[in-house]
């Protein structure tokens, strides 16, 4: 029987894994610092501004299924939107975008309006609100 080039031993798999673990717990821990940071500034001082659509692309998944533990699990069809949008503040232009899973019941393109709320204190912290987006008509792109 041939002898792999090199094995590791019990403890550095140990040693691995736990390495592993704490990079995704640290990884976790600075993104609800970051959230926790967002909100704070949100609330410190915010103004509502309306931001421009650049493009709006689609994602459709269709249904599927796959067995676990002798179990049959279906996974429905699902289609998710990506709004890419930018807004003005003193003369700086901050694009980004925003997902959403809430269905379209009217066309959006580029040139539509996206509300978005921004920080004072910083404007690239914002929240986009892609529920309360509207067509020219005044109807609402999202079913309630």
């Amino acid at each position: 029987m041939k002898q792999p080039l090199y094995t590791m031993s019990r403890k550095n798999w140990r040693i691995l894994f736990i390495s592993a673990v704490m990079v995704i717990v640290l990884f976790i821990v600075g993104l609800v610092l970051r959230a926790n940071y967002e909100g704070r500034e949100l609330e410190k001082g915010s103004r509502d501004i309306i931001g421009v659509v650049e493009k709006v692309t689609r994602h459709h998944t269709e249904e599927s299924s796959y067995r676990v533990n002798r179990r049959l699990v279906r996974r429905p069809a699902s289609t998710s939107y990506k709004v890419y949008y930018y807004y003005v503040v003193d003369g700086d232009t901050v694009r980004d975008n925003v997902s959403t899973m809430r269905p379209m019941l009217r066309r959006v393109g580029a040139g539509a309006h996206i509300p978005v709320t921004y920080a004072l204190s910083n404007p690239k912290i914002h929240r986009a609100h892609p529920d309360r987006m509207k067509v020219k008509s005044g109807h609402y792109v999202f079913a309630p």
